[in-house]
């Protein structure tokens, strides 16, 4: 493993934390004979929070900019145009969400975009290539139309939910 020292890092994680949503179950590791510790946990896709990526982008360009401050107004002007894709990127995410009613996600990741633009939508974390069981599609909401995975569910997965009327 090869680290680089902290001076040479830009840790964009620092902008945008106070919106990263946390996990019940904290995560326990250890750095070698330190002994074990914990850390809250979050939910590691923030690149779906366009917020949290626009903060981001700002951490990137400032570091940027500090680094070659004579580049200073290409990284200013390229990062408000990823800014503003980013916004319109949003604004097409909520329409759609809109379109279609409560949906399911399938997996912690979209918990984002459920807290953004999706509050009447549930999250599960199901296996793609094992069937649910019955007690699980029967906890399923009926009002919901569309399910998203993070990867195509096997063609059982996708054929007891097109039974339960989810697409």
């Amino acid at each position: 493993w090869v680290s680089l020292p902290r001076s040479r890092m830009v840790n964009t994680s620092r902008h945008g934390r106070d919106r990263y949503i946390e996990l019940a179950e904290m995560l326990t590791h250890s750095h070698g004979d330190a002994g074990e510790h914990q850390h809250v946990q979050h939910v590691c896709q923030t690149w779906s929070d366009p917020l949290i990526v626009s903060n981001q982008v700002d951490a990137v360009r400032d570091a940027l900019v500090e680094l070659l401050p004579a580049n200073a107004a290409v990284y200013t002007e390229r990062a408000a145009g990823l800014k503003q894709e980013l916004s319109d990127l949003d604004a097409r995410l909520a329409l759609a969400l809109g379109r279609v009613g409560p949906v399911i996600f399938n997996g912690d990741g979209y918990r984002y975009i459920q807290r953004a633009h999706a509050a009447d939508s549930i999250i599960l974390d199901w296996p793609g290539s094992k069937a649910p069981s019955r007690e699980q599609l029967d906890q399923l909401p009926g009002q919901a139309e569309v399910m998203i995975w993070r990867s195509r569910p096997s063609e059982q997965v996708s054929q007891l939910l097109k039974q339960q009327g989810l697409r």
